[in-house]
C-alpha cells in the first residue's frame, strides 16, 4: 500500500508539473536535433482531432519504439506498439515512426525502447463537463487525473474511453505486466511529453 501511496502522489504532482510547463513555455526559437524534429513533426503533424471525444477531459496515450543494434552497427526497429489502441486512430501516421533514423538514441546500446508520452486536453467550448469550477473553466475528476498522470509514462495497457474513473489501484495491480513496470531499466528512453490542447471539436 505505501508503494502505491508513493505512485498515487508522484503522478498527481507529475500531472501539476506538466500543466505548468506546457502552459510557461514562451514562443521562440530553439535549437532542435534532427532526431527531436522527426519526432515533433510525427506528433505535431499527424493528429486527427475527430477521434476524440467530447465527454473526455483528458487523454493520455504514449508511443513505444522498440529497437535493435545489430553486429555490423545497422538499427532494427523491432516493432511500435502503444498504450491505448485509440492512439493508431489519432495519428494514423505512426508507421512514419519506422523511418526515423534512432542513432542518437540507441547510442551504445544493443538495444533500446523509446517512449514517447503524449498528453491531450479537451478544453473545448462544447465538451460534456461533469465537473466544473466556480467559474466555469474544467474541473478534472480526480481518478482521471491520476490515470492520465501514470499512463503517459507506462507502457501498461490503458483504455482512455473506458477507465480514466476507474483508481488507479485497481488497474495496476491487476496488470500482469505491474511487476515489470516498475522495474529500472536502463535501456528505456522516455522523451518529454508532448502536450495537445483542444479548443474546438466539431
Amino acid at each position: 500500500m505505501k508503494k502505491f501511496t508513493n505512485i498515487f502522489i508522484t503522478s498527481c504532482c507529475f500531472l501539476i508539473a506538466i500543466s505548468t510547463v506546457a502552459n510557461a513555455q514562451a514562443p521562440g526559437k530553439s535549437k532542435k536535433t534532427p532526431f527531436i524534429k522527426s519526432i515533433d513533426l510525427f506528433v505535431n503533424g499527424g493528429f486527427k482531432q475527430s477521434e476524440l471525444q467530447d465527454s473526455i477531459a483528458l487523454y493520455a496515450i504514449n508511443f513505444r519504439v522498440d529497437l535493435i543494434k545489430k553486429n555490423d552497427g545497422k538499427i532494427e526497429i523491432a516493432g511500435v506498439s502503444v498504450n491505448d489502441s485509440l492512439a493508431y486512430k489519432l495519428f494514423p501516421s505512426y508507421k512514419k515512426l519506422y523511418t526515423i533514423d534512432y542513432r542518437s538514441v540507441i547510442g551504445t546500446r544493443k538495444k533500446a525502447s523509446l517512449i514517447i508520452p503524449i498528453l491531450i486536453s479537451n478544453s473545448s467550448a462544447t465538451a460534456k463537463k461533469r465537473y466544473v469550477k466556480n467559474d466555469g473553466s474544467d474541473l478534472i475528476e480526480m481518478n482521471a487525473a491520476v490515470n492520465a498522470a501514470f499512463a503517459i509514462y507506462s507502457t501498461i495497457k490503458y483504455d482512455n474511453r473506458k477507465e480514466a474513473n476507474i483508481s488507479l489501484y485497481e488497474r495496476i495491480y491487476k496488470s500482469e505486466n505491474y511487476r515489470a513496470e516498475q522495474d529500472f531499466d536502463p535501456n528505456k528512453v522516455f522523451l518529454t511529453p508532448y502536450f495537445i490542447k483542444i479548443v474546438n471539436i466539431q
